[in-house]
């Protein structure tokens, strides 16, 4: 928003900048914007412009026809339909509030659209300044891949739009065209306000915006927990307002994202907490697809089974949130030989691709794989095969091992082929738990369009044995 306005000024107002602009009022006006500004600089380097990296922004690129779609349905008000208020589980309503008839559009597009007509050579200069402002704001939106797909994207050019229309209507030289259509407007959002109310009460709020959070908080604050453990977007902020900031909250939710080996860790370290509670979205709810299996599979790779402590609703009845924890599994789940070509051993692997050819796996730089645990010291076996593209672009690579802080193997592979990597493993500490074995390589294939995988080499079993 700061470059459309700025580009707006420039166009509109040049003459006006020169006059009044001084080296000491450049010099006030840049200071006071970096003190506002300062979190945000100061975030900016601690993190070597990390607001930058587009890359880090979890989700995916949008459309720009999804793009356009958003811009058109925030203009016109419906965007909080089915986003705010629940559309689906008819069964669920609750009567409320009588609505005649329906409104999905307060007009705001087509005000916009016939103020913009005129534009060129009748409105008056701020009507100009916000019709720039709101197009070079928008178009940065359209061009970057990771922006302007969400209504909190787009409100960011509110007023402007509205400037443009009142300024239209002030041309109007019939007050009473003017004001029948201004009137006309006002009752179009009064009505689509009354929507919103009387969905709201009768239908509810979707999961993200839930009302199920306040019992929540509530039943979560009568539990005394070492740790109470968040596992997907949404509701992280709102419990530690209605906690005051009491709480021992940790969001995992990026952890849970990461493919890091480091963040996998660190997510089996929260899951073996003494006393530590999980906050999960029901199945129904859940904001970032797979993120709770990820988080059972990871429990499973350590031994750990999840226990659903109590079940939040919300007002109408539906299931929002899991209360939940993870005991000890002594089952006896885990395996001392994994195939990556199995599927029954997904759930032990990390940082594997898809199966391909019912038989193996490209790993990517980084991957992982969990064991049964081990009584005292064995071997580690890992078949895996070198393609000639690997060595071909990337020349020698190194592939080590390690358990916790022991290394395990570190081996120099400079010719494609089937290799077999070997290494010793220290007896698991504390003994009983399973076995987590890190793999890295210093190097591996970037992606290449339309393939998006980070490509290592290709793994066909990993087993521990006694000897």
């Amino acid at each position: 928003m700061l470059s459309g306005i700025g580009v707006a000024a420039v166009c509109v107002f040049p003459r006006q900048i020169r006059e009044a602009l001084t080296v000491r009022r450049f010099a006030l006006a840049s200071a006071a914007l970096l003190l506002g500004a300062s979190p945000l600089v100061l975030y900016n380097v601690e993190t070597r412009g990390g607001t930058l990296r587009l890359g880090d922004v979890p989700g995916e690129a949008a459309s720009l026809g999804h793009k356009i779609h958003i811009l058109q349905r925030t203009l016109n008000g419906s965007i909080f339909f089915g986003f705010l208020t629940e559309e689906a589980y008819r069964d669920t309503w609750k009567p409320g509030p009588p609505v005649p008839f329906r409104l999905r559009s307060n007009g705001m597009p087509l005000a916009v659209a016939v103020a913009i007509v005129p534009a060129l050579w009748r409105l008056p200069k701020p009507a100009l300044f916000a019709l720039i402002t709101m197009l070079v704001a928008w178009i940065q939106m359209a061009v970057v891949g990771k922006t302007g797909a969400s209504l909190h994207h787009v409100i960011l050019l509110w007023p402007f739009p509205h400037l443009l229309v009142a300024m239209a209507l002030s041309l109007i030289r019939q007050r009473a065209v003017a004001g029948t259509l201004l009137a006309l407007g006002v009752s179009a959002n009064v009505w689509m306000l009354h929507q919103y109310s009387a969905d709201l009460t009768s239908r509810g709020t979707t999961a993200v915006w839930t009302d199920a959070v306040h019992p929540l908080a509530e039943r979560v604050k009568r539990i005394e927990a070492s740790q109470i453990y968040v596992s997907d977007w949404g509701y992280v902020s709102t419990l530690c307002l209605l906690g005051e900031g009491r709480l021992p909250i940790r969001d995992l939710t990026g952890v849970l994202l990461s493919p890091q080996l480091h963040d996998a860790a660190f997510a089996r370290q929260a899951i073996g907490t003494p006393g530590a509670i999980f906050i999960e979205h029901s199945a129904n709810a859940e904001q970032v697809a797979g993120i709770h299996q990820r988080l059972q599979t990871l429990a499973l790779q350590s031994g750990y089974r999840r226990e659903i402590i109590e079940t939040i609703a919300d007002r109408n009845g539906r299931p929002r949130f899991h209360i939940t924890r993870y005991a000890g599994d002594r089952s006896g789940t885990t395996h001392s030989l994994l195939r990556t070509g199995d599927p029954a051993h997904a759930a032990f692997l990390d940082n594997f691709h898809e199966i391909e050819e019912g038989s193996w796996r490209w790993t990517g730089k980084t991957f992982a794989a969990t064991f049964a645990p081990q009584k005292a010291a064995t071997v580690l076996r890992v078949h895996l095969y070198v393609p000639d593209a690997v060595i071909e672009r990337l020349g020698a690579v190194r592939l080590s091992a390690r358990s916790g802080e022991s290394a395990i193997v570190s081996r120099v592979i400079d010719q494609p082929g089937e290799i077999e990597l070997t290494g010793r493993v220290p007896a698991a500490s504390p003994p009983g738990k399973p076995v987590t074995i890190e793999f890295e390589l210093d190097k591996a294939l970037a992606p290449i369009a339309p393939d998006t995988r980070e490509l290592g080499v290709i793994v066909r079993t990993l087993e521990l044995s006694a000897r």
